[in-house]
């Protein structure tokens, strides 16, 4: 298993390495790295137009999608295969989805399945294989950052909120032909795109994770 390069939202060593400069440019840390998530554009200021970015307490802007699911051989649908990504708010039990994917990294070799505009918006899938992306497992560093939103605007991940992953397989689609893979994902929130604070991990037949 990859390292881990998420910190437990209650870790002090967050506000540690922020003052000191540890932990995010460890080279075991795959997300501060230039072939990480971390490296692109603007992501790499912790300012927001010169104002500190606060990566330890929420609101969030950002969840990070990371793919640790085992690999199996002559798949066509690598990893996990995502049809959508639900942000339940706890204020009002309104669910706001995906509206941007700002940075990804999917298997590309042997995958049907690499567009990842198909996580935007509310299921579709069915149990059809179309309008899902196969981010691709364990087999590198394969994720997705994306933002969540509604026709009105942008939605922020809060404390007390939940984070529901519609992922078609055999336990939903059972007659669709999926793969019966041991399906695990990584969850984190972020502001700068740096420092990653996890959520924990979820399973397909989990409930949805709930943001401490």
């Amino acid at each position: 298993m990859r390292p881990p390069h998420v910190l437990p939202i209650t870790a002090i060593a967050v506000a540690l390495c922020a003052t000191l400069g540890c932990g995010d440019d460890s080279p075991d840390n795959p997300h501060a790295t230039n072939n990480g998530a971390t490296n692109n554009g603007a992501t790499n200021n912790a300012t927001n137009n010169g104002t500190p970015v606060n990566d330890v307490n929420g609101p969030w802007s950002y969840l990070l999608v990371d793919d640790y699911t085992p690999v199996t051989e002559d798949n066509r649908d690598p990893g996990a295969d995502i049809d959508a990504i639900g942000l339940i708010k706890a204020s009002d039990g309104s669910t706001a989805w995906v509206v941007k994917v700002p940075e990804s990294n999917v298997a590309k070799v042997g995958n049907d399945h690499l567009e990842v505009s198909e996580v935007i918006g509310a299921p579709d899938a069915g149990c059809d294989k179309r309008h899902y992306v196969a981010v691709g497992g364990a087999d590198a560093v394969n994720f997705l950052v994306v933002r969540f939103g509604t026709e009105v605007g942008d939605v922020t991940v809060e404390s007390g909120d939940q984070v529901a992953v519609e992922e078609v397989g055999p336990l939903n689609c059972p007659d669709g032909g999926f793969d019966d893979e041991q399906v695990e994902l990584a969850l984190s929130v972020s502001n700068s795109r740096q420092t990653w604070i996890a959520l924990g991990t979820w399973h397909p037949g989990e409930d949805p994770v709930t943001v401490p």
